[in-house]
């Protein structure tokens, strides 16, 4: 079996502060959406299907250096506050001992994922299993990045397990044919999306 984790929200408590960042940074420019709206929104998307969105749903267009000037102000905010998931550590440590592989794959860049998880404590867990959204041509909600973690694992993807945050991530892993576990609150979107849902870590290994 391998484990695949998202990384936002699932290893790293990040999701909600990231979105104030955003919210905060958008609201320089003369945009003002709530932190909750951004959350609410952007959630599991990568920055540039977050862009199109703006687009599309708020006729805005963010200039040439937001992406730049955003990931030096959510770098920032996590360097100084950002935490590790409840629990997430004394699980990874578990799945250690019991020799289970595992991996992470996040729509965020590869700068992002490593300074998360270094900051965090967590880097120590995933010295090199990490993929990004930029290894394949679509990152979540396409199938792509699940498929290519466990190929690069080497391990196929029905053995494969991943647990998200986002209905994002959940119709990433259905597409490729990968039972999926919903870190959240539970919801009718779990069950579409024939995700187990759960609300704590320490849960997980029972309903691995």
């Amino acid at each position: 079996m391998l484990i695949i984790f998202d990384c936002d929200g699932v290893l790293v408590d990040s999701e909600k502060l990231a979105a104030q960042v955003f919210a905060d940074a958008l609201l320089e420019l003369g945009l003002a959406i709530t932190a909750q709206t951004c959350f609410r929104v952007f959630k599991g998307h990568t920055l540039a299907n977050c862009f199109e969105i703006l687009r599309t749903q708020f006729a805005f267009e963010v200039p040439p250096d937001f992406a730049q000037q955003l990931d030096i102000k959510t770098k920032h905010a996590f360097t100084h506050n950002l935490k590790p998931v409840e629990g997430v550590r004394e699980l990874l440590a578990d799945l250690v001992k019991r020799g289970v592989p595992f991996c992470v794959a996040s729509n965020g860049g590869h700068d992002k994922i490593a300074h998360s998880l270094t900051v965090t404590g967590l880097i120590e867990y995933f010295p090199e299993n990490r993929f990004s959204a930029e290894d394949v041509a679509r990152g979540k909600p396409a199938p792509d990045l699940f498929v290519y973690a466990a190929e690069a694992m080497g391990v196929p993807v029905e053995f494969a397990r991943v647990i998200e945050d986002s209905y994002t991530g959940l119709k990433a892993a259905k597409a490729a044919g990968i039972k999926s576990f919903f870190y959240g609150a539970a919801s009718k979107e779990c069950d579409q999306l024939e995700a187990i849902q759960f609300d704590n870590m320490a849960l997980l290994p029972d309903l691995l």
